[in-house]
């Protein structure tokens, strides 16, 4: 059976874009094109009109698409820095200065949370920061769940916490799985919670395309901590292809350090400084998670 799959994307186009009589017009123009290519079909009526409903039906899911990608180049794509891990609030905390001086921004996925962090945590968020959920135990969520359970992972690992953390008055909205390790069930089981969720994509993986292609819930950080940003001009290829299609851009690090690094997860302030410096040369904004809505 065909589908639109098969529509020349010129007549996709020609449809969304023309007047609602020249749509018929077009919509009837393929018809009689696909009523030729069935001719070799014996019950040749009965196919057409299969394949009319099925085009009308996902020629409107197409159009959707389009609209989407459209309005969205007409946007300015943006770089959204998130950092995570609950051991590394004071370097966040001693470190945000540095946002602030290069008009920036970052969301901070906190695991292990405790009342102890809520002093820093709060004066953090009250500075433009996002403060986030990154699970009470930064356990493995996919070995988790093989052994115990959804709802056991859920109650354990992040609805306890999560609740501390929202009485002690933080807006926490966005969720990083920790390792990245995730499935389709515990993505979907958050979804009551969080607005968003985030993986994790190594920078040696191939196409860093990958961090930007996202479905407006569920989006996929690459790292840039010590080693992981170099070669540097993979990440700042990424910042330019984000821009050029409207699309956002996650990148993803641990405790901000100066100097050597001492350790693989370490985000050096030297990197962040590389950041600022090719998002305000290109003209790429800074975002939180909760602003990607």
């Amino acid at each position: 059976m065909l589908t639109v799959k098969h529509l020349p994307i010129a007549i996709v186009l020609t449809t969304l874009l023309g007047c609602s009589s020249d749509k018929v017009k077009e919509v009837e123009v393929v018809k009689e094109v696909e009523v030729v290519k069935e001719v070799e079909v014996v019950k040749e009526v009965e196919v057409v009109k299969e394949v009319e409903v099925v085009k009308e039906i996902e020629v409107v899911k197409e159009i959707e698409v389009i609209k989407e990608v459209v309005l969205g180049r007409e946007n300015l794509g943006s770089v959204v820095l998130t950092f995570d891990d609950g051991h590394c609030v004071d370097s966040w905390v001693e470190h945000a200065h540095l946002f602030e001086e290069h008009g920036a921004t970052a969301t901070l996925y906190v695991s292990k949370y405790n009342s102890d962090m809520a002093a820093n945590l709060l004066d953090l968020q009250s500075r433009g920061f996002e403060i986030a959920h990154h699970t009470t135990y930064h356990a493995n969520a996919v070995e988790w769940v093989e052994k115990h359970g959804v709802e056991s992972w859920l109650k354990g690992a992040v609805l306890d916490s999560l609740t501390n953390m929202r009485n002690d008055g933080l807006n926490v909205t966005a969720f990083a799985f920790p390792f990245g390790s995730y499935n389709l069930e515990l993505s979907e089981a958050l979804k009551s919670e969080f607005t968003s969720v985030r993986g994790y994509l190594s920078p040696k993986t191939d196409s860093l395309r990958f961090a930007t292609q996202s479905d407006g819930y569920f989006y996929n950080g690459v790292g840039i901590d010590s080693v992981y940003f170099e070669p540097q001009e993979r990440v700042f290829g990424a910042m330019e292809r984000a821009m050029k299609t409207g699309r956002d851009l996650v990148l993803v690090g641990h405790c901000i350090v100066e100097g050597e690094v001492t350790d693989r997860w370490q985000t050096p302030t030297n990197t962040l400084l590389k950041i600022f410096a090719h998002a305000k040369k290109i003209g790429m904004e800074f975002k939180t998670m909760n602003q990607l809505r």
